[in-house]
């Protein structure tokens, strides 16, 4: 059943495992869920390995964990459901897959410590069915929270997430709409374009429900001409978070399935959440 298993974090034994670790034990306290932790492993699995559920003395079935982050995860058993994976093998998508469908949310570090992973985290990015965040960059870093509002359909989900993380985070929320410049066709002609324009109108007309029900966060539109992904991408640099909305693609192959997301997962230079 989805969320059944509430936070879903994936570690991967690198320097980054901690800082995932931190933000997943944050949204689970602010869902009030439990944590699933799925450890990627390359040794193999004992013959009778299966997963050790931590109880609210400490007590669990497996042998000590070894690794910082998830002996970290093992002291959170006192306030939460922990779950420890561990998934072995040299191609974990589908499993971390399986395990995302049962969980609630799933967060992730981006550890640029191999091809693999970074392929893994913008895979998952774009294919979850759940929200997803990418931990990377300067995770604690002070500075609004950035939300891309793209005049469609995930705009909503990005708007409810983006305002409850500047609530929660006492931070600003600035919302960002990007719109291409006027061009000319081949004859030389310049069509009639109003780019500004309407784009101040669809942040006009997405933001201001959600402005009026959280009173209590400040928050501000801005309308920029360029491509959504290179504008978040610029601003990601002063941000504390960015929260974009998925689109609907999973009919389309991976190399081309919401691309923003998969890019974003790579080379923002704060935390990004992907929301559905």
């Amino acid at each position: 059943m989805a969320g059944s298993d509430g936070v879903l974090v994936v570690l991967d034994g690198s320097a980054q495992d901690v800082a995932t670790l931190d933000w997943a034990v944050e949204e689970a306290d602010a869902l009030g869920s439990g944590l699933a932790v799925a450890r990627l492993r390359s040794d193999s699995p004992a013959p009778d390995r299966a997963p050790a559920r931590l109880t609210a003395d400490g007590r669990r079935s497996q042998a000590a964990v070894p690794d910082v982050a998830a002996g970290r995860a093992a002291e959170q058993a006192a306030r939460m459901p922990v779950t420890i994976w561990d998934v072995f093998g040299t191609t974990p998508l589908p499993v971390l897959l399986l395990l995302a469908q049962r969980s609630s949310r799933v967060v992730l570090g981006e550890s640029r410590t191999g091809r693999r992973h970074q392929s893994m985290a913008g895979q998952i990015a774009s294919r979850a069915s759940q929200p997803v965040v990418v931990v990377r960059g300067r995770t604690g870093a002070a500075g609004p929270v950035v939300a891309h509002v793209a005049g469609s359909g995930p705009d909503e989900f990005a708007l409810r997430d983006a305002f409850e993380y500047a609530r929660r985070r006492r931070a600003p929320l600035r919302v960002l709409h990007t719109y291409r410049t006027a061009y000319v066709d081949p004859s030389g002609h310049v069509p009639p374009y109003f780019g500004r324009e309407d784009a101040t109108e669809v942040l006009e007309r997405a933001v201001t429900p959600w402005a009026r029900a959280h009173p209590d966060v400040l928050v501000e539109s801005v309308a920029l001409p360029g491509s959504a992904a290179g504008r978040l991408l610029e601003v990601s640099a002063g941000a504390g978070l960015l929260v974009v909305g998925a689109c609907d693609g999973s009919w389309l192959p991976a190399a081309i399935r919401d691309p923003t997301t998969r890019v974003l997962a790579h080379r923002a230079q704060c935390p990004v959440v992907i929301t559905r």
